[in-house]
Parts: structure tokens; C-alpha cells; sequence
């Protein structure tokens, strides 16, 4: 019987302890001194002075939209890659062999026999 490593729970509550704080604290959010709150916007960063419950008591006090916020965006998918577009006589080299051979697409040894359409030939 294999014995388990003693510090493995500890590393469980670990995990599971950042995972919970990961849901709890929104993304952008940054907590201020002094009881202001410190919000990562679209616009820029905003400070709001909060009470103690963490509502908002008045009109935001200051707003900086030349500083940016470092981590804000971590959460944000990147744009795509680019599909290699194929090159149109290639294209048009693999239909014209298509017709050309006569080949069906999707027909062949995978596919089971049609049904009967009429009567048979001989009673």
C-alpha cells in the first residue's frame, strides 16, 4: 500500500482556496486605501469612496483615463488566428478533376445498398 504525502491536503485547501477567492473578487477589481474603491473601466481607471459595506456612498471622486489598467484585460479572449485562404486555380484544379473521374462524393463501399424501385423483373 502506497502511503499519501502529508502536505497533499494542505495543497487541496490551497487550491481550493484560491479557486473560491478567484469567484468572489470580480475581475478589474482593485480595493483603494483609505475606503475608496479603486474600479478598472473601460474608460480608464475610476476611484469611488465606498462605506463600509462596500456601496457606493457618492458621485465617483476621480477619473484617469490616461493610466491604464495592467491586469484588466486578462480575461479577455484574443481575436482569432486567419484561416490560409486556398488559392482559387487550386480549387478549381481539384472540381474540374472531380468531374472530370466522374466521382460522387459521399458514394462508394460505405454506403448501403439502394432500396427497389419497382417490381422485380421475373415472377
Amino acid at each position: 500500500m502506497t502511503s499519501r504525502p502529508a502536505s497533499r491536503p494542505l495543497l487541496l485547501w490551497l487550491a481550493a482556496a484560491a479557486l473560491l477567492l478567484r469567484l468572489l473578487v470580480p475581475a478589474g477589481f482593485m480595493p483603494g486605501a483609505g475606503g475608496t474603491l479603486v474600479l478598472c473601466t473601460g474608460n480608464g481607471v475610476v476611484t469611488v469612496a465606498a462605506d463600509a459595506t462596500g456601496h457606493p456612498v457618492k458621485a465617483p471622486l476621480a477619473t484617469d483615463s490616461g493610466s491604464s489598467c495592467a491586469f484588466a484585460g486578462l480575461g479577455v479572449a484574443g481575436p482569432l488566428p486567419e484561416l490560409p485562404a486556398l488559392p482559387l486555380p487550386l480549387l478549381t484544379a481539384i472540381a474540374v478533376l472531380l468531374l472530370a473521374t466522374g466521382l460522387r462524393l459521399g458514394v462508394g463501399l460505405g454506403q448501403p445498398p439502394r432500396p427497389s424501385t419497382g417490381p422485380p423483373l421475373k415472377i
